[in-house]
């Protein structure tokens, strides 16, 4: 693996506006020698010279090519705010889960830019949630279908991808939510008018039985420990974890924490 990234296939799928595409990478669980037929990424460099592969040219011979990896479970995650800079490149997304020895069931991410970052076209607003959660579905939805075999996904979302993860419509397949420090004193704000807020769409998570997973520092500086304790007192659905001197990024140590807390996520 070169430069520290998985194989994976190099996308643009649709958005939830099919006029517009989003780029995107799809790390999947491949054997030493990956299948000829797959366009298979291993070095971010080749990003800037090889075009991503369009969904609707993908061909017969790829897609039954991927199906037959026997994907049962999909993580899909969604990057911080890309007006600071976040990226579905962003070093703590979970893009090395394929590489785990032996996963039980076998395990593929996939990654997006949201509109307006990287290559993905459209942009993105100043204020307001935007078309990020419906764009988050209907990846989600067409990553499944692209895999064949999927029977549970899980949702990873870091800071302001928390966002979309939770107020994106409900997948059946739905079983788990990871959230890294998710910015709660500034979603309310934004999703005050929103139907659902943000608090709204966790307790409707919550009720509907789906496991959350949080993890915060108590240096954070977007919100402050005692909102963080605030959320979900009364269920075991959602579970925390809390980084003493941690901040909103996970760096050193506290990178190495966040990774094992993805690892206990993934059981």
């Amino acid at each position: 693996m070169l430069n520290g990234i998985h194989p994976h296939i190099h996308l643009f799928l649709p958005s939830s506006d099919p006029t517009i595409q989003l780029e995107a990478r799809l790390y999947l669980p491949l054997p030493i020698h990956a299948p000829l037929a797959l366009p298979i990424t291993t070095n971010i460099h080749d990003s800037y010279t090889n075009p991503p592969l369009h969904y609707d040219k993908m061909g017969q011979e790829v897609t039954n090519t991927i199906k037959g990896l026997g994907v049962e479970r999909l993580v899909v995650a969604a990057h911080p705010w890309g007006r600071l800079g976040g990226n579905m490149l962003d070093p703590q997304a979970p893009t090395s889960l394929p590489d785990r020895p032996s996963p039980p069931p076998k395990t593929a991410a996939l990654t997006y830019n949201v509109r307006g970052v990287g290559c993905s076209q459209g942009s993105q607003p100043w204020l307001g949630v935007g078309y990020d959660p419906a764009d988050f579905a209907h990846i989600e939805k067409l990553s499944t279908e692209i895999l064949g075999s999927v029977k549970e996904v899980y949702r990873f979302g870091y800071s302001w991808g928390s966002l979309a993860v939770t107020l994106a419509p409900r997948s059946p397949l739905l079983k788990r939510i990871f959230l890294v420090s998710p910015p709660i004193t500034f979603f309310a704000a934004i999703t005050y008018f929103s139907k659902p807020n943000f608090k709204t769409a966790i307790n409707n998570l919550l009720d509907q039985q789906i496991h959350l997973k949080m993890i915060y520092g108590t240096r954070d500086e977007f919100t402050a420990a005692s909102v963080f304790h605030s959320i979900g007192q009364d269920t075991r659905l959602l579970e925390k974890c809390q980084v003493d001197e941690g901040d909103h990024l996970y760096r050193g140590d506290h990178g190495e924490i966040l990774r094992k807390e993805i690892e206990k996520w993934l059981g």
